[in-house]
């Protein structure tokens, strides 16, 4: 029997049971992902940026997480820059041939002006990506730290990076699909290193967004919370203070706690 005719409910269990894989294959990199932190932070420190660079499914991984760190952390392309492949245009639809444009890789890494101080981190399920490869042998050329996340051991890009994060997902469900359990495992390391470096960084307090950025009516509901959470300060109060200071949620919180 081909796997296409199983019971929709088998293969979704199979599916599930599958993905557990993938929780392992992350706990089992947690001292390279710790090191990866401490990096960040370091970068970040010594006034240089976070760069994170990949193609496809990897790319838009890296896209998504620099992009949520503005509103949750206050943090935008000033400090942590994606790089992808193709381009924007390629974070909607798959740009043909952009994972092998080593000249677009070269512009992208020149447009960067980086310096020693940056932190390349470079996703790459297989190992091989050219335009991965590429922006990291630049990055190693100017002495800036590389960070391979990758589920290929013993790959291209685990043989030239500083660090590498190697992800023992396995097959994939639909084989060569590393959209599948390769991609959610990319997705959760850098959740992983970009949370926690954020909160070393000093973004939070107590575990609450303190940096965030309230831009929309939900954000700015939170952005209330936060404030009365820290400040003990009543929601009418914590409203006027962002409201005072344009919502930001930093300043606010700081004039209600000189109030005190």
């Amino acid at each position: 029997m081909k796997i296409e005719d199983l019971p929709v409910s088998e293969l979704v269990r199979s599916m599930v049971t599958e993905n557990r894989r993938v929780i392992e294959a992350v706990e089992g990199q947690a001292k390279q992902i710790e090191e990866a932190v401490n990096s960040y932070v370091e970068a970040i420190k010594r006034g240089g940026k976070v760069v994170y660079f990949g193609a496809g499914t990897s790319g838009r991984i890296g896209f998504m997480d620099a992009v949520e760190l503005y509103p949750t952390f206050g943090v935008g392309k000033e400090t942590v820059v994606p790089l992808i492949a193709g381009g924007i245009r390629a974070l909607a639809s798959a740009v043909e041939g952009a994972e092998d444009d080593l000249a677009a890789a070269d512009a992208d890494f020149e447009s960067l002006g980086a310096n020693s101080n940056y932190l390349f981190i470079g996703l790459s399920a297989s190992g091989t990506t050219p335009y991965v490869i590429r922006i990291m042998q630049r990055a190693k050329e100017i002495g800036a730290k590389t960070v391979a996340i990758t589920s290929t051991p013993a790959s291209t890009v685990t043989a030239i990076a500083d660090l590498s994060i190697t992800l023992d997902v396995g097959e994939e469900f639909v084989k060569g699909s590393t959209r599948l359990k390769a991609g959610t495992a990319e997705k959760i390391v850098l959740n992983t290193i970009s949370t926690i470096s954020m909160m070393k960084l000093g973004k939070t307090e107590k575990g609450l967004m303190k940096s965030l950025v309230p831009m929309n009516s939900k954000l700015r509901k939170r952005a209330v919370n936060v404030i009365v959470a820290l400040t003990g300060r009543s929601p009418e109060e914590a409203m006027a203070a962002l409201e005072k200071h344009g919502w930001d949620v930093e300043r606010a919180i700081g004039e209600l706690e000189k109030r005190t």
